[in-house]
């Protein structure tokens, strides 16, 4: 994976390591004004993006606009796991692996994962083993 911390010279100001850790530019609204986006974020002096996966969808979303923008945006791979709390399916980590070894020059973290329990504590086992296949 690569590091998206990596800046090519050393930063002088706080301001200069300014970057969005957690944007979802694949979801609408933002994905349909895209270029209009990025441009403001750098505008207002965001280095960096990354853009979370959410599901395989989303994090393959993330991979192609990361590609659009390289060097600036980078994309994670993941599941969330309220997806566990929708669906009783078992995140299939192989699938994810494999394309984080197929994108690795794109994919700087996995996520979204975790425990997400602040909404409905009844899907906790089934995420407890999403984040451990995570």
């Amino acid at each position: 994976m690569l590091d998206p911390f990596y800046f090519e010279s050393k930063p002088q100001t706080k301001q200069d390591i300014f970057f969005d850790s957690h944007c979802h530019l694949q979801y609408e609204p933002l994905s349909l004004e895209l270029a209009d986006v990025v441009q403001q974020a750098q505008q207002v002096g965001l280095k960096k993006l990354i853009c979370i996966g959410t599901d395989y969808e989303s994090s393959q979303k993330a991979i192609q606009i990361a590609k659009q923008y390289p060097g600036y945006v980078y994309a994670t791979v993941g599941e969330h796991p309220c997806e566990h709390n929708q669906t009783i399916s078992k995140f299939e980590s192989d699938k994810f692996r494999k394309l984080i070894q197929a994108e690795s020059q794109y994919v700087v973290a996995v996520g979204e994962t975790g425990l997400d329990l602040h909404h409905d504590q009844k899907f906790s086992n089934e995420q407890l083993v999403s984040l451990q296949a995570h």
